[in-house]
């Protein structure tokens, strides 16, 4: 069984299904939660316990919201372990009153903590949040590795990706042309990565290549610390990439070469 821990319902959950219907086919083999609050919340709620037992200390979390959906399960029953979050250094900022400096030391100890599925989880974090999916005017979209966003306004982005984007939940969750449009998202976000990490706007050679402690690393020291915006980037086609074989991908995205 793998266990898929997701910041958000409204959006997380339908992506991820259409997702795991068109691409992953995990199916009954997945328990899904959601944590309903920033992975910044987690972050403290390690530091409190003063270990980490991931599973224990999500059903303590969600046990604070009256969700009990996790109390049947224990570690031996997971054998990979999966965290979906938004980098959202303005919930950080605003309302816990961090640095920048300090915010984005706590996500480097998070990716340390969650750096592998079969011990405490891989996590996976969005720039500057989920919402990054739609950011783009067509797909395949040439200048997707160029969109940044302002960090001053981050609060804003839901509605600013709404205005910009000529995409939104259905043409990946509905539309008859959903697999093309995964594939595309897919292709842009890998490239993308590659590009934070190498210079070149292209597949990665390995999947290592854009590991999630090199893109953060990328996001911090070449965009968020000079320039005080992100590099708009989802995870979750990160994910899918990660996680299937090249060939098993291929062959589920209609035969076509894509990695």
């Amino acid at each position: 069984m793998i266990l898929f821990v997701f910041e958000g319902r409204k959006i997380e959950l339908p992506l991820f299904e259409a997702a795991d219907n068109l691409l992953l086919h995990i199916g009954n083999e997945k328990i899904v939660t959601v944590f309903g609050t920033n992975f910044y919340k987690l972050y403290e709620e390690i530091k409190r316990n003063g270990e980490v037992h991931t599973l224990n200390l999500l059903k303590e979390w969600l046990w604070t919201k009256n969700d009990h959906s996790l109390d049947k399960y224990h570690t031996n029953d997971f054998s990979e372990i999966y965290l979906f979050f938004d980098y959202d250094i303005h919930a950080a900022t605003s309302f816990l009153h961090l640095s920048a400096i300090e915010a984005n030391q706590r996500v480097v100890e998070m990716l340390e903590v969650f750096n592998d599925e079969y011990e405490h989880g891989q996590l996976y974090v969005s720039f500057p949040m989920i919402e990054a999916y739609r950011y783009t005017k067509d797909m395949p979209d040439p200048q997707y590795f160029n969109y940044t966003y302002p960090v001053t306004n981050l609060s804003q982005f839901k509605q600013a990706t709404a205005s910009f984007s000529n995409y939104n939940l259905d043409h990946f969750t509905n539309a008859k042309t959903k697999i093309e449009n995964w594939k595309n998202l897919i292709i842009q976000n890998v490239c993308k990565a590659n590009y934070l990490c190498s210079g070149q706007n292209d597949m990665p050679l390995t999947k290592t290549a854009i590991d999630q402690h090199r893109i953060f690393s990328a996001e911090v020291t070449q965009y968020v610390t000079p320039n005080n915006e992100v590099s708009v980037l989802c995870s979750l086609p990160l994910f899918i990439y990660q996680y299937l074989k090249p060939e098993i991908l291929e062959e589920r995205t209609s035969n076509q070469q894509i990695c």
